[in-house]
């Protein structure tokens, strides 16, 4: 294993990096397996329809006293 001491990215004066450019490849990505596209249709199926969550009732405001008796 090799341990070099670089420094650290310098941060930018609103706390943020600036982003690391890549150099453009010459080969393409892989293409997707069938789990990787059945994985990717699921998630724009959910982003499609929306769950709603369940309304939930808030309890009725109860004091001390009527928690005690």
């Amino acid at each position: 294993m090799q341990i070099t001491n670089s420094p650290l990215p310098i941060l930018n004066t609103d706390g943020n990096r600036s982003p690391i450019t890549l150099p453009p490849s010459s080969t393409p990505p892989p293409p997707l397996t069938d789990a990787q596209k059945e994985a990717l249709q699921k998630l724009r199926d959910q982003l499609k329809n929306p769950v709603t969550p369940p309304v939930v009732e808030t309890p009725k405001k109860t004091s001390l006293i009527d928690e005690v008796v």
